[in-house]
């Protein structure tokens, strides 16, 4: 019997962790077998486990322009985003999608991305997960060259 090779890879505080990407109807849902489980609805990742300490779980929920994050069922922050803007990756081509969000109560951003190839496929996401964590990378297989560092 042929396996099934993880076609994602995460790079999250350091370390890389290969995961399945599920496609659903409107979801798709990134996983593997050490319990690492994402839910990205198109635009947002929506929640993340297995990648915090004591089994947190983590929620971020959408509203308007802006990002709560909620950890075991608790707010623990509220970020307000600008709107989306898409442009062309100066290295590749893709399409990008940029979100550029403010940390509350500081004068600290990140920025959210998706990138889109040729064939209209999301083939790399790097968002905020908690506001206490770096942000979480992932990409495609075979799209190892993506410039997160934005």
């Amino acid at each position: 019997m042929e396996s099934i090779v993880p076609n994602w890879v995460i790079n999250w505080t350091g370390i890389k962790i290969n995961i399945y990407a599920i496609n659903s109807k409107n979801r798709i849902f990134f996983a593997n077998y050490d319990h690492y489980f994402l839910v990205f609805d198109g635009w947002q990742i929506i929640r993340a486990e297995g990648f915090f300490p004591d089994k947190m779980t983590a929620e971020i929920k959408v509203s308007d322009s802006d990002l709560t994050y909620i950890v075991n069922k608790k707010i623990i922050m509220t970020d307000s985003c600008k709107p989306w803007f898409v442009s062309a990756d100066e290295t590749t081509d893709f399409m990008l999608y940029q979100q550029i969000c403010d940390v509350t109560g500081t004068d600290y951003n990140y920025t959210n991305l998706i990138f889109i190839n040729e064939h209209k496929k999301i083939i790399g996401l790097k968002y905020k997960l908690h506001p206490d964590y770096p942000s979480i990378q992932l990409n495609m297989n075979e799209y190892t060259d993506l410039n997160f560092n934005r």
